[in-house]
């Protein structure tokens, strides 16, 4: 990689804890241009997770959020890799729920009784 390609690179990642160093200050206009220079890869990052784009934008709007509700504990360095980290953490989260989801085949009459479903339930 030629030295032209490390300094923008640089550019950026001194950028992102630029603007996470004002969003810790309590300026919310930072948020913004944090988003419009880290959205891509941060999304590209999800849908390696989970594979399809609802799940990945969800994950991605839980990353901001999660950065936003904890950005106290940002150190003022390697934002780009604190925030890399948050979405992989949302995203192996997401994962982890959505293996204990079990679905229901509610013509199932056996898998529905299972579950308290069935007639006589006191569900409405």
């Amino acid at each position: 990689m030629g030295s032209g390609m490390t300094t923008i690179i640089e550019n950026k990642r001194h950028k992102v804890d630029d603007y996470l160093t004002e969003l810790k200050r309590g300026d919310s206009s930072a948020l913004e241009p944090l988003y419009e220079e880290t959205a891509k890869p941060l999304y590209s990052l999800c849908y390696t997770y989970t594979h399809n784009r609802h799940d990945s934008e969800d994950a991605l709007s839980e990353t901001y959020l999660t950065v936003i509700r904890n950005i106290g504990k940002y150190r003022g360095e390697n934002g780009f890799n604190w925030l890399y980290t948050i979405a992989k953490n949302v995203c192996l989260n997401m994962r982890r729920k959505n293996d204990r989801i079990v679905p229901v085949d509610f013509d199932d009459d056996e898998a529905v009784n299972t579950l308290g479903l069935g007639a006589g339930s006191n569900i409405i």
